[in-house]
């Protein structure tokens, strides 16, 4: 952003300052803290941030007015902004995350069943990442969350950084292999046949699929969206081996796995391709470029999962690069247990957003960091 648009914003976060308390609720504390600030998001995307901090609540959400201040320079009224944004505020305002107190981020035993992975673009992420522990995975780098809510429009979550780290006085290597195996209960895979996705898209509904593969004889073309139940950074499932493995059994052979965004991936059975690597990983870049939003986009280039030597690798000026999983498995026979531990899984549905991931307004959205 440069100088000129910049000071255009921080005049506009002033205005918002100067103005939403007058169209909050009653209920909101008069003394709060309002402040703006900018926040580094994923991919070092950069955006501004509303902060209304209530002295009696124990956490607050930020809510980025970038889509906004667009809004706002192209003729919208201040006042309109101002009810939605308070609108917002409102609806994510809650006096306290049930089941947990925010102090008790400190405490790695309360919080260890709550932690998930997430992967992100190690070269897209290096102000993003200079502060987070993370482990390379290929390209992208693997870092944990502390889980707290999740639904079809948020991601309730909270990263963890060093400083978190530092308090909980255990090593990153046990924080992943805790979250890597909190994955499947807490944020139940699927795999899902492309066509759908497509017509749940068309028809604006959600789609049911009990079990993580769906039946052999459902896709009518051979293509599958691989993610998470709640669609939310279910691209980090590429990192396990056992659920490549699984789906290279579902496939009987190898697949291609197209980095769609860092929600999904969209999973296609190699003989079933009829274009090469080169074109896929073309095609993955201009999408990225063109269609998704900067904060979205984990990869330009497709991956490749053998069967027979149970590998994910990607091609980079005609070398094969192996991607190292930090969730190995060294039993084949995982498929009962997958589905052991889905049949499992309780999400709850009852604590505070607190870092929104994905959410269905863009840049107009909530997060707490």
């Amino acid at each position: 952003m440069d100088k000129n648009r910049q000071d255009m914003m921080n005049e506009f976060g002033d205005l918002i300052k100067k103005n939403i308390m007058d169209h909050l609720s009653v209920t909101v504390d008069r003394d709060a803290d309002i402040s703006v600030s900018r926040i580094i998001k994923n991919n070092d995307t950069m955006l501004t941030a509303l902060s209304i901090r209530e002295p009696d609540l124990n956490i607050s959400p930020n809510i980025y007015i970038d889509g906004y201040f667009e809004d706002y320079t192209n003729g919208r009224d201040i006042s309109d902004i101002c009810d939605e944004i308070a609108a917002i505020y409102m609806a994510h305002r809650l006096p306290e995350i049930k089941g947990f107190d925010i102090s008790d981020i400190t405490d790695y035993e309360t919080v260890k069943d709550r932690l998930v992975t997430k992967i992100v673009n190690t070269k897209l992420n290096s102000q993003f990442l200079e502060n987070i522990p993370h482990k390379e995975f290929g390209d992208l780098s693997v870092i944990a969350q502390i889980r707290l809510d999740e639904n079809m429009d948020m991601s309730a979550s909270i990263t963890v950084r060093d400083d978190i780290l530092d308090r909980w006085n255990v090593t990153f290597d046990e924080v992943i292999d805790t979250a890597n195996d909190n994955d499947i209960s807490l944020t139940s895979p699927r795999l899902i046949p492309m066509d759908r996705v497509i017509e749940s898209m068309r028809l604006s509904y959600d789609i049911d699929q009990d079990e993580f593969l769906p039946d052999k004889d459902e896709a009518l073309i051979p293509m599958y969206v691989l993610s998470t139940q709640d669609k939310i950074n279910g691209a980090k499932l590429l990192n396990r081996q056992d659920i490549m493995d699984e789906i290279a059994d579902f496939m009987q052979g190898d697949f291609i796995a197209l980095p769609s965004s860092i929600h999904e991936a969209i999973i296609i059975p190699a003989d079933k391709s009829t274009y090469d690597v080169n074109e896929l990983s073309a095609m993955v870049k201009s999408i990225n470029s063109e269609v998704l939003s900067k904060s979205d986009v984990l990869s330009d280039h497709a991956y490749i999962y053998s069967k027979d030597s149970r590998s994910l690798f990607f091609e980079k000026d005609g070398n094969k690069i192996q991607m190292k999983f930090t969730k190995q498995s060294t039993d084949h026979k995982r498929s009962k247990g997958i589905k052991e531990r889905l049949n499992r899984a309780q999400i709850k549905k009852d604590t505070q957003i607190i870092d929104n991931d994905r959410n269905k307004t863009g840049q107009r959205s909530v997060s707490r960091d």
